[in-house]
């Protein structure tokens, strides 16, 4: 299930103006298995993506990942160390203290 709150981007603090839920069912029962927030879940999969994309167009050699853009990257560093394990990380970001937590 998803809404679309545009006004919610100028509430304080600021919400996220897509909400969402995604849920899922037993195939046989329809038993209710599964209720995640859809926002966390497409920073996942979003990660996921890249990560794979990753693994499939880098050497497998590769050892260094640099990240530029501290927004939503934690879950994008994680995607690509578990593609390529190997790698060391290092980050920038426009906002000094989002980059060191990187």
């Amino acid at each position: 299930m998803v809404g679309v709150f545009p006004e919610n981007l100028s509430l304080e603090p600021p919400q996220a103006s897509v909400q969402g839920l995604v849920a899922l069912f037993d195939p046989f029962t329809g038993a209710p298995q599964l209720v995640a927030d859809g926002e966390a879940m497409t920073f996942r999969k979003t990660a996921a993506d890249s990560g794979l994309g990753a693994r499939l167009l880098s050497r497998e050699d590769s050892e260094t990942l640099l990240v530029v853009g501290a927004g939503g990257s934690r879950h994008v560093v994680k995607a690509h160390l578990a593609a390529r394990p190997r790698c060391g990380k290092s980050g920038s970001g426009t906002e000094p203290k989002s980059a060191r937590k990187r």
